[in-house]
């Protein structure tokens, strides 16, 4: 501002009013080396100027200098950047907590370290895989397999099902074999108690 006072000083417009657009004029075309630098403005207002970036060193305590920026030339590196690792490669700043989850196909508990490489599936598809891990022995089957409610779990849903389905077969298995029994004895050799309690009725008992 004092040299935009000084260069209207000096073409004489101080000693009569000065619009805002003159004094915008002579503000924008300040041109001197200060503190931080060349001092120039762009006809925007901008300061036109090359920026630093310094980044903080640990190890040895000081700040460093590391590249610079300026508009008609982009980002120029002077010096990598030394990171928290004592190297210059880039941290992973996509930080994530870490979880545990069941792997259907495994058949086991696992846990994902990074919090990001696996992709949790939720149980309302078909043919999930790695879900989240309270779905383990939660009474509900969630896995193709039945391996989240059959492993290390207080309740054996295979085992149940296996139970299941030989008593089933055996009921299945007597029902064919009554069902034979009436058929033979009822409606063909027509024993009289049989033919007494309807052999219709008892074969559409059987079926159903």
């Amino acid at each position: 501002v004092a040299l935009a006072i000084e260069d209207l000083y000096e073409r004489g417009m101080l000693f009569q009013e000065v619009s805002a657009e003159e004094w915008v004029e002579a503000i924008r075309s300040v041109d001197y080396e200060g503190v931080t630098g060349h001092v120039t403005f762009k006809p925007s207002g901008d300061r036109d100027s090359t920026y630093s970036i310094n980044y903080y060193n640990s190890y040895t305590n000081t700040w460093e200098f590391a590249l610079t920026w300026k508009e008609d030339e982009g980002v120029t590196v002077v010096n990598e950047v030394v990171w928290f690792s004592n190297s210059t490669d880039i941290p992973d700043l996509d930080i994530r907590p870490p979880f545990d989850y069941w792997s259907c196909y495994d058949k086991k508990h696992k846990k994902d370290p990074t919090g990001k490489r696996v992709k949790l599936h939720t149980p309302d598809r078909e043919n999930v895989d790695e879900i989240e891990y309270h779905y383990h022995c939660d009474g509900y089957i969630d896995c193709y397999n039945l391996s989240d409610e059959s492993i290390d779990c207080s309740q054996n849903y295979e085992v149940i099902f296996i139970v299941f389905g030989i008593v089933i077969g055996i009921l299945i298995l007597l029902s064919v074999m009554l069902l034979i029994f009436v058929i033979v004895f009822g409606m063909f050799l027509k024993y009289l108690r049989i033919r007494a309690s309807s052999p219709f009725f008892l074969i559409l008992t059987l079926v159903s």
